[in-house]
């Protein structure tokens, strides 16, 4: 391969300081608070290769080299013409003639002196024939507006080596995004609901002796002179998670034991809320009480899919090489008892780790403090225990007991209960689809059922024509409209009869696309007097026209457009820091954007 290296400088000293963050990274400050110490350090190590140095690529390599990342590669063996000059930011006027992976690494460093650029000026479908070897030390692969032979030998590469792997489109007014993971773990999910575990409804020992230490007194209880007077301030300033422990145990022993199920029981219990105020109107408290009463008799478990990876990897074979993430989920199905029941469900015997933490609530400062030490006292305890499992099962496998930082337990422990395991289908699986395969089946319930207000616009509609496209440029070897490379063959006087053509010829494969999706008869255009593919009736979709979104196809003749590029780099990026950081959940698996009328939407295909 053709190489240059285009920055000689390190990477900034991954040595912590005191409190856990990489050196150097003070300009990053703003984005720590999004990812933190942890996955900037994952940003500062990845290697990414980027096949495709036009607009759209450099535009998402361009949102990575910002934040910081460790090194890129640039794999592109084309000349920068006029067409560049364009659509893509990082060419100039100078650049006209040069080799574009040459120039596109040169701009990019400049943005970023602590990210090192390589470009390897080579023909991306020789370099993969020739060199496999070379794609296998990045930890993600980001292919652009490449044929469709060669994101597929590639897509079948990274699945076989578990690279996690970005395909991105631009194509006119059309633009997409394919993320395939074969296995993607994810322990900071950053759930936006429900981040809180206070086990109310099944409480643990410590819990249960804070709460019954703190008296509740009765409404009415001022005027029975049996009893002192109700402190009003103090009885304001009782935290929720204390009425509703005490709630909840009186409900049961009204209920036999039972927890409120129907939507009048928890109006019910509600109702025990209200009485146990002086008056719940003005007693905050109270009103927070009622607003989170669900927790009083809901408890927050592991997610149904992460309980089944987990048991998957708890049931296979720990050895010296396998991730820490395996040894974390084996020790965790060990922690909670993972099981199959007699259904064939994947359950568990008891909660996940405690996190420890705890919302702000209405409280005296003292009560809030002793609450917050009741859990993260427990959240401790729980992370001991874990440790223990996690420490048996490495020193079995030969490893050193301590392999696996404190910091990284304590983090997998906090979030056990909010674990993602994503699995996102083959790029092969998804363009060879059989009949009855997840892919035709979501293409099918789209068209019938997630239709947008203006039918023609639903981005699926235009899935299936880069589908077709596709098939155009594998066939012709170069994108419809486009007759930059025919030569003699080309002139203004023929273009009408080849745009023609190109029509008639995209047409005809957009047909057998929807025919292999399943969805062909909905348009059930070759029975019709007029010659136009409408759909059926029954399909929710008033007359369409399929050879109009072929006309549109070609139209664009292959062209990028700079404003859909930087839109479809934007959120490349933005999936492929997630990816990185295993922070926040990916898309899964396809963002079709729709530039016609600014819209978009994520299929699992």
């Amino acid at each position: 391969l053709f190489i240059r290296n285009y920055s000689l400088r390190k990477l900034s000293a991954m040595n912590e300081n005191s409190v856990g963050v990489p050196v150097g990274v003070d300009k990053y400050d703003r984005q720590l608070r999004l990812w933190g110490a942890n996955g900037q350090r994952a940003l500062m190590e990845a290697n990414i290769l980027l096949v495709g140095a036009d607009s759209a690529g450099s535009e998402t390599l361009k949102n990575l080299v910002l934040p910081g990342i460790g090194k890129f590669t640039v794999l592109d063996d084309s000349i920068v013409d006029f067409a560049d000059l364009g659509n893509n930011f990082f060419v100039d006027n100078n650049s006209v003639g040069r080799l574009r992976a040459e120039v596109v690494s040169e701009f990019l460093c400049e943005m970023n002196p602590d990210v090192a650029g390589i470009a390897c000026c080579n023909s991306p479908l020789k370099a993969f024939e020739s060199n496999e070897i070379f794609f296998r030390d990045f930890s993600l692969i980001i292919v652009s507006n490449q044929s469709e032979i060669l994101r597929l030998k590639i897509s079948r590469f990274c699945w076989s080596f578990s690279i996690p792997l970005i395909i991105v489109r631009s194509f006119g007014f059309i633009g997409s995004v394919r993320l395939q993971l074969r296995e993607h773990n994810i322990v900071e999910s950053k759930a936006e609901t429900d981040q809180f575990d206070l086990r109310i409804s099944s409480p643990f020992p410590l819990l249960v002796e804070f709460c019954d230490s703190i008296e509740l007194a009765a409404v009415g209880s001022s005027t029975n002179p049996s009893q002192p007077p109700v402190d009003t301030l103090q009885h304001a300033h009782i935290p929720y998670i204390v009425i509703l422990f005490k709630a909840i145990n009186q409900w049961r022993a009204n209920h036999q034991g039972m927890d409120p199920v129907t939507h009048l029981d928890k109006d019910d219990f509600k109702q025990c809320i209200k009485a146990m105020a002086i008056d719940h109107h003005k007693e905050i408290n109270f009103e927070e009480a009622l607003r989170e009463s669900y927790r009083a008799y809901s408890t927050k478990t592991i997610l149904d899919d992460a309980l089944a990876a987990i048991h998957s990897k708890h049931n296979q074979p720990l050895n010296e090489s396998s991730s820490n993430f395996h040894f974390l989920a084996s020790a965790l199905g060990a922690y909670v008892g993972v099981h199959l029941t007699a259904e064939g469900t994947v359950a568990a015997a008891r909660l996940p780790p405690l996190p420890g933490q705890i919302p702000d609530m209405t409280a005296t400062t003292d009560i809030y403090v002793q609450l917050q030490r009741v859990y993260q006292q427990k959240a401790a305890e729980d992370v001991q225990q874990f440790k223990t499992i996690l420490q048996g099962l490495l020193s079995q496998a030969g490893k050193d007991i301590h392999s696996i930082a404190d910091d990284e337990i304590d983090t997998f422990c906090r979030n056990a209960s909010n674990l993602v395991c994503l699995h996102t289908r083959s790029v092969e699986k998804e363009w060879h689809p059989c009949a009855g395969d997840k892919g035709t089946e979501t293409v099918s319930d789209v068209l019938q059922n997630d239709l947008f207000e203006d039918p023609a616009q639903t981005p699926i509609l235009w899935y299936l024509a880069l589908r077709a496209v596709d098939r155009f440029q594998s066939k012709r070897n170069r994108w419809p409209g486009d007759f930059s490379g025919l030569g003699s063959n080309y002139s203004q006087d023929n273009e009408s009869a080849l745009l023609a053509e190109d029509v008639s010829e995209l047409h005809v494969l957009l047909q057998q696309v929807c025919e292999e999706y399943g969805v062909l008869h909905m348009f059930n255009g070759h029975s019709n007097e007029g010659g136009t593919d409408e759909m059926t009736d029954d399909s929710g979709l008033q007359a369409l026209n399929l050879e109009s979104y072929a006309i549109e196809m070609v139209r664009y003749g292959g062209c990028e457009l700079h404003p859909i590029s930087a839109v479809i780099g934007g959120i490349a990026s933005q999936e492929a820091v997630k990816i990185i950081t295993h922070q926040y959940v990916p898309l899964n698996n396809t963002y079709i954007f729709n530039g016609v009328v600014s819209c978009g939407s994520t299929y699992d295909l």
